[in-house]
């Protein structure tokens, strides 16, 4: 039998695409026993599927793998560990904004002060490509100016946008600033 938690699961995964045990326990579930014994049910049931990752001896969770499994992963984890820190009021994954397509577009409240960034994943040698959102006019598609945030490694800068670069370790301080 499919619980209302079960269900809230089923509906994260078909948004996010995949999560690590871990991320859905931080989210859903009260301890990470239960939170493998619920899922190990579902995978059973047929409802998601499972694998683990050479990177990770954590099971990772999915509908339908992604084809940009550790791109996917970092977006999850990214949200899990906003989550912990801001209040998330609204998290959209790869929302089409009128010539881009973010990794994701957020809305949240850290500190009482409510914010709205645009998320991008860039796990590449190639680096980030700040001409998209420098060329792209905000006016057009959203009602606030919004932030912008880099999960990267790589070096990375933007001319139009309060940027913020997160390394993959996700290390969440650099939100604290609000100066970028």
């Amino acid at each position: 039998m499919i619980t209302n938690r079960d269900a809230n699961v089923i509906d994260f995964l078909s948004e996010f695409k995949v999560a690590k045990t871990s991320t859905l326990e931080e989210l859903f579930y009260t301890s990470y026993q239960v939170a493998t014994k619920r899922l190990t049910k579902l995978v059973e049931m047929g409802e998601l599927s499972r694998e683990r990752g050479g990177w990770s001896s954590e099971y990772y969770y999915f509908i339908k793998k992604p084809k940009e499994l550790r791109h996917a992963l970092m977006l999850t984890d990214f949200y899990r560990e906003l989550h912990k820190i801001a209040t998330v009021v609204k998290f959209i994954p790869e929302p089409t904004l009128g010539n881009i397509r973010p990794d994701a577009i957020v809305g949240f409240q850290l500190n009482g002060v409510n914010r709205l960034a645009m998320i991008e994943v860039e796990l590449s040698h190639k680096g980030f490509n700040s001409a998209k959102y420098d060329n792209f006019d905000w006016t057009q598609s959203i009602e606030y100016k919004p932030e912008l945030i880099v999960i990267s490694n790589m070096r990375c800068n933007c001319h139009r946008y309060t940027l913020f670069k997160i390394g993959t370790d996700l290390d969440l301080s650099p939100l604290m600033k609000t100066d970028g």
